[in-house]
């Protein structure tokens, strides 16, 4: 599975850090996230970051 997670934190200028403290997801996992090392987040954590991010799983995670 694709994922736009550091293209948009990007787009926000946010580290890493930045979304972990905003998401309450660790940072390890964000990076793994974008690294696709952890290609399927579980769903809790997809939603997290979608809220901090102000979007939908969907705009995030591409099948």
């Amino acid at each position: 599975m694709k994922n736009r997670l550091q293209e948009m934190r990007w787009e926000k200028n946010w580290s890493q850090a930045q979304l972990a403290m905003r998401s309450n997801v660790p940072r390890s996992t964000i990076g793994y996230i974008e690294n696709n090392q952890f290609e399927n987040p579980r769903v809790y954590t997809a939603i997290k970051l979608a809220h901090a991010l102000g979007v939908s799983v969907e705009d995030i995670f591409i099948l």
